[in-house]
């Protein structure tokens, strides 16, 4: 967000130009960040016992579900663990 306002602030040259910017600006605030389902706890749940494994495993079903576009539930997220 900062971004785009600093560059507008660098390229204001019409009214055209700022109502451009205006609706960045609103596209991006009504963007919602996809929040990671799972937690170190979840993998406890599992049986896994503490320590660095669950770091790993937090690591490599997150990178899966990036790759997944952001799109498994929790529920798939855990079978996938389980499947590791």
């Amino acid at each position: 967000m900062d971004l785009i306002i600093l560059d507008c602030a660098k390229k204001i040259r019409n009214k055209k130009t700022i109502q451009n910017y205006l609706e960045t600006i609103n596209f991006v605030k009504k963007i919602k960040k996809p929040v990671f389902p799972v937690q170190g706890k979840d993998i406890l749940k599992l049986g896994i016992v503490p320590g660095p494994k669950i770091g790993k495993y937090l690591k490599k079903i997150e990178e899966w579900w990036i790759k997944n576009n952001f799109k498994p539930s929790k529920q798939e997220c855990i079978e996938k663990i389980q499947s590791l």
